[in-house]
C-alpha cells in the first residue's frame, strides 16, 4: 500500500503508568476510508492508544503518522489540522450555549464563547453550522440550549461538532454509551452514513454496534494486539471469545 493511501500509522507504540505497561508494542495501519473498529477487555489499553493517537498522551517511544505526517510528538492542535476530529466518551459540549453555537465553534476552533459578537453572523460558518446540524439529524434543534437536548440528541451533536471542522479522520470513544436502544440506533445511523472519504476508528463496548459498522477489528488485550480481522473473522475467534466476548454488552 502506497503512504498517500494510509489515513493513520501507528509503529511499536510504548506506554507505561508507574510501571505498568498500557501499551506495549502497537504497530497499527489504517487505511483512508476504512472503518476501523478497536476492541478488548478493561484494562486492554485501548483509551491508552485512543489518547496517544489524538495527542492528549504522549508516547514513551514509538512513531504515529496522520496522512504521511509524522505527529509523534506534535500537540493536539497539530493534528486536528491535519484533519483528525475526535469525539469522547463523555460529551463534551458547551451546554449553554445552543446547538447552532456549538456547531460554529466547532467549526471554527480558534474562536471562543466570549467573542461570538463580531463573527458568529458570518453567512459561511452558520451555513456550515446548519449544514452539519442537518446532517446530524439536528436541523430542528439549532436554536435550542444544548442542556435541554437528550443524551441521544447530544451524542448526535458531539458527533457534528467533530464533523464541522471537514476532517479526514474522526476518532469515536464510545458513541453508543449510554443511548437507549432508540437512541444507539439512531447514532449508528448516523456513523454509517458519514461519507467514505472520511476515515473513522471507532472504540466500542457493544458488539453488535461495532460489528455493523467496521471494515476491520483491532482486538487488543493487555497492551497489546492480539488479533485483527474482518467482523466476522473476529467474532469467530477462539482466543478472542476466551477474553472478550462474554464481557461485552448483549
Amino acid at each position: 500500500m502506497q503512504q498517500r493511501d494510509v489515513a493513520l500509522e501507528v509503529t511499536n507504540a510504548h506506554k507505561a503508568f508507574s510501571g505498568i505497561r498500557a501499551v506495549a508494542g502497537v504497530t497499527l495501519e489504517v487505511p483512508a476510508g476504512q472503518r476501523r473498529g478497536l476492541i478488548g477487555p478493561n484494562g486492554a489499553g485501548k483509551t491508552t492508544l485512543f489518547n496517544l493517537i489524538t495527542g492528549t498522551l504522549g508516547m514513551d517511544s514509538g512513531s504515529i503518522t496522520l496522512f504521511g505526517h509524522d505527529v509523534s510528538r506534535r500537540p493536539v492542535h497539530h493534528r486536528a489540522n491535519l484533519g483528525l476530529g475526535r469525539t469522547y466518551q463523555i460529551t463534551n459540549l458547551f451546554l449553554d450555549l445552543t446547538v447552532e453555537e456549538n456547531l460554529v465553534l466547532a467549526a471554527n476552533p480558534r474562536k471562543l464563547p466570549g467573542i461570538f459578537a463580531p463573527w458568529r453572523n458570518l453567512r459561511p460558518v452558520r451555513d456550515r453550522a446548519s449544514e452539519v446540524a442537518e446532517q446530524v439529524a439536528l436541523a430542528e434543534k439549532l436554536d435550542a440550549p444544548v442542556r435541554d437536548l437528550s443524551h441521544g440528541e447530544q451524542r448526535q451533536l458531539e458527533l457534528g461538532m467533530a464533523l464541522a471542522p471537514h476532517p479526514r479522520i474522526v476518532m469515536m470513544d464510545e458513541p453508543a454509551a449510554g443511548l437507549s436502544p432508540t437512541e444507539r440506533n439512531n447514532i449508528v445511523s448516523l456513523i454509517g452514513g458519514l461519507d467514505r472519504g472520511i476515515t473513522v476508528l471507532l472504540v466500542e463496548h457493544n458488539m453488535e454496534v461495532l460489528l455493523g459498522l467496521t471494515d476491520v477489528v483491532t482486538v487488543m488485550h493487555q497492551g497489546r494486539v492480539i488479533a485483527e480481522g474482518t467482523p466476522a473473522e473476529i467474532s469467530r475467534e477462539k482466543a478472542v471469545q476466551d477474553i472478550y466476548m462474554g464481557t461485552l454488552e448483549a
